[in-house]
Formats: C-alpha cells, sequence, structure tokens
C-alpha cells in the first residue's frame, strides 16, 4: 500500500456546510485508489472515538473487507479493533459510498474466536 499524499487541514472545506469533517485532521490518497480521512471527534457519551472514512476516488463501491481490513492495519495497526457504522436511516448523511472505520480507547466488540470456541 502507498500512500501518494498526505494532506494536512484546514484545507478549503466550509465545515459550516460540511460539519462533518470539522474534526478532520488528514486526508490520505491511497494507490491513487482510495481516499482516507482521519479525525478524531469530541468525546461522545464519554468515550473518545477515532474514525476513517474511506471511500474508492470514483465513488465506486468497495465493500471489499480484505481492503477496508488492509486500510485499518495500515492506518491504526494489525492489533487494532475496529467497527463499521451503519446509521440508522434517519441519521443518514448521505449516501456517497463512504465507509466509516470506528475505534474507542478499552473498545469491547464480541470476539468471535472466544464466543464461538474456535479451535486453531
Amino acid at each position: 500500500m502507498i500512500i501518494r499524499n498526505v494532506y494536512e487541514l484546514p484545507l478549503d472545506i466550509d465545515v459550516e456546510t460540511h460539519p462533518h469533517l470539522r474534526y478532520v485532521s488528514k486526508i490520505y490518497d491511497i494507490n491513487g485508489e482510495y481516499i482516507v480521512m482521519e479525525d478524531e471527534p469530541p468525546e461522545y457519551q464519554g468515550v473518545q472515538w477515532r474514525h476513517l472514512r474511506i471511500r474508492r476516488v470514483d465513488r465506486q463501491p468497495i465493500h471489499d473487507y480484505g481492503v477496508l481490513e488492509l486500510i485499518k492495519n495500515y492506518m491504526w495497526a494489525a492489533n487494532t479493533v475496529a467497527i463499521e457504522v451503519y446509521p440508522r436511516k434517519d441519521d443518514e448523511v448521505d449516501n456517497t459510498n463512504t465507509y466509516h472505520l470506528w475505534n474507542a480507547k478499552n473498545m469491547k466488540v464480541p470476539n468471535l474466536k472466544e464466543m464461538y470456541e474456535y479451535q486453531d
């Protein structure tokens, strides 16, 4: 995976019309194929979250687990647990084929390997 460019913010982004971009700290161009925005919004309900917004440059759907996992591992680390969020219909902002990965310190999510007692 090659990061072609890293853009430090602020760029010329109107956060009044795009408030969801207010806390973006960096924008990465990965392989000329993906745009990844990284942000740490303010604490929400007592939890400090980290957030990756991932989309293809051509705005086509990604949904390839391997691609999203590779980007997550590259940006945060292979041992980082992340969740992908599908908001309630009433909470959707747009439908731009942007995928959202979230991580919080000490986040507890089901460990399927343990839950279903997988044997190595």
